[in-house]
């Protein structure tokens, strides 16, 4: 995905020139990377958007997600460890 497609999806968005600002600052290169972010810290993305806002956000960005996408956002989220941190086995390591 090249610079411009990257922020075209932002900038193709119905909300505020500071709203697609914070939006470009969260670094997400995807409508899906976005959403995850929203998935990941909903409290902190809706206080910084304002609740209605960050809603809008998400209904206008889900129709651009694929099936596969939509499914791994519809997911449970895993748990994560102390600090938010998620522990999974470490690849070809036995316990």
């Amino acid at each position: 995905m090249t610079v411009s497609s990257m922020s075209e999806f932002i900038d193709n968005l119905p909300v505020s020139d500071d709203d697609k600002q914070k939006l470009r600052a969260l670094g997400a290169s995807s409508p899906f990377g976005v959403l995850s972010i929203r998935k990941a810290s909903r409290n902190y993305f809706d206080q910084h958007f304002g609740p209605h806002h960050a809603q809008a956000i998400e209904d206008h960005l889900r129709p651009l997600l694929t099936p596969d996408e939509l499914r791994r956002l519809d997911e449970p989220s895993k748990q994560g460890g102390a600090l938010g941190a998620r522990l999974t086995p470490i690849p070809g390591v036995k316990d």
